[in-house]
């Protein structure tokens, strides 16, 4: 399964928006497959978690501190990861 992923934006300062398009012959399929979505922040903690069946996330920063980190995603068949930014307060 190949997927195309927007982020945006990138850097950040209240929430992360992130799409997930299928680009084969599978972009047919009605229902999304669960992908689970981390945040790892430069010393290796997991900043955030989220597991669910949709092709759109949105991550509030909440208490996630300033800096970068690395967004991965993750599903069956299927792992991603990029560097993002939150910045300001």
């Amino acid at each position: 399964m190949r997927y195309a992923v927007a982020i945006s934006p990138n850097p950040a300062d209240k929430e992360l928006k992130i799409k997930i398009k299928a680009t084969n012959e599978d972009k047919f399929k009605s229902s999304a497959p669960a992908f689970e979505i981390k945040l790892v922040d430069k010393n290796g903690f997991i900043a955030y978690s989220n597991t669910k069946k949709s092709f759109d996330f949105v991550i509030e920063r909440g208490n996630l501190n300033s800096g970068y980190y690395i967004l991965i995603i993750n599903s069956e068949s299927y792992t991603y990861s990029t560097k993002i930014v939150f910045q300001g307060n």
